[in-house]
């Protein structure tokens, strides 16, 4: 009876600990349960040589990528139960490179905004979430 009683009382704790994971704090915190994506698209005018970019995180590097024009590069992801995962990138064109965050989970603690967007075009990299207008957030010069 003593092992039985045992086997139960770890099966609680060990369910507690899962649903806690689950439930986001209500003082900070993030649930594994936040899914985002990002999108990086390629909006340079035809003709223009293709924009190159390395994308990592503390955890993750997705590798070197090549877009032309129109193409898209994407990735999902839950946000970490601490609510600091960041995701940069680095992105080369021409003559021209710059290195910035493309996704920090303490500005994106909106729950409605899900996704978010950069396209790269020749004056730098616009930026949106969801259906919101496109606002240039960097320049090529940074």
């Amino acid at each position: 009876m003593g092992c039985t009683l045992n086997y139960m009382l770890n099966i609680l704790i060990f369910t507690q600990i899962i649903f806690q994971m689950n439930i986001k704090p209500i003082i900070g915190g993030y649930s594994t349960l936040e899914y985002y994506e990002v999108h990086i698209s390629n909006g340079l005018q035809p003709g223009k040589k293709p924009v190159t970019l390395r994308c990592q995180s503390g955890d993750d590097d997705l590798g070197t990528h090549t877009l032309y024009r129109g193409q898209t590069m994407n990735w999902g992801f839950a946000v970490n139960f601490w609510g600091t995962t960041l995701y940069f990138c680095h992105f080369y064109w021409e003559d021209k490179n710059i290195a910035f965050d493309v996704f920090k989970a303490s500005e994106e603690n909106n729950l409605n905004r899900r996704e978010t967007y950069w396209d790269v075009r020749e004056d730098g990299f616009y930026h949106r979430r969801n259906h919101e207008d496109w606002v240039l957030k960097h320049g090529w010069d940074k």
